[in-house]
């Protein structure tokens, strides 16, 4: 207990905190899938490392299974992936989560300089699905600020507790509408882009950040 609170992740909660939920379940069902997907491709992944390719890649399958696909002829004819074959082999996303972090600082001119950077080089609904990633875990952490780093670590899959501490720290003084407007935004961004209704999607990220 904590101030008369219970500071472990209850079971069940009352609707208003059904959305982060929601974010942190489907967040948490991903290392299954991913394991999967390594095994279509003949591979075999420890949660550790699963835990490393979703940091680094955020949460869409398709670019997950392109990679995977990678190291799969990268490391032939070994099949357990090391988290050392990820980083040699794989796209890292360390500009993209600094990105996020700027997002929530609301240094818009800053956000602009590193998304125009970022586009130079990796695709939009990438830098898209790994910003999703890390919103949702900001989300969860910030609906739990009082459960202990160990206790988010495992529930979202991070590697140690010092990350959880750190994340703590950033989202200190921003209201969960705040980021959950943000997780809105790039929601709409997405499926404005796939559906076809941003020609310019430049132009849509700019307007998204920016709001």
């Amino acid at each position: 207990m904590y101030g008369g609170q219970s500071t472990h992740i209850p079971i069940k909660l009352a609707m208003a905190g059904v959305m982060p939920l929601i974010f942190a379940m489907s967040f948490m069902s991903f290392p299954s899938i991913i394991i999967g997907l390594a095994s279509e491709n003949g591979l075999k992944l420890s949660s550790n490392v699963c835990s490393y390719i979703i940091e680094q890649m955020g949460t869409d399958l398709t670019l997950i299974n392109s990679e995977l696909i990678k190291l799969a002829s990268a490391v032939y004819p070994r099949t357990n992936i090391e988290k050392e074959d990820v980083k040699n082999f794989c796209t890292v996303t360390e500009d993209i989560f600094n990105l996020a972090d700027t997002l929530i600082s609301g240094n818009k001119d800053e956000v602009l300089k590193q998304y125009n950077t970022l586009t130079e080089k990796e695709h939009h609904l990438k830098i898209l699905s790994v910003l999703h990633a890390n919103f949702s875990k900001y989300i969860f952490i910030k609906s739990y600020m009082r459960v202990s780093d160990s206790d988010i670590a495992k529930k979202l899959g991070i590697k140690s507790d010092f990350i959880v501490k750190k994340m703590k720290e950033k989202i200190v003084n921003v209201s969960l509408d705040k980021l959950l407007k943000l997780q809105k935004d790039l929601t709409e961004a997405e499926y404005k882009y796939k559906t076809g209704q941003a020609l310019l999607p430049d132009l849509l990220m700019e307007v998204t950040m920016m709001r």
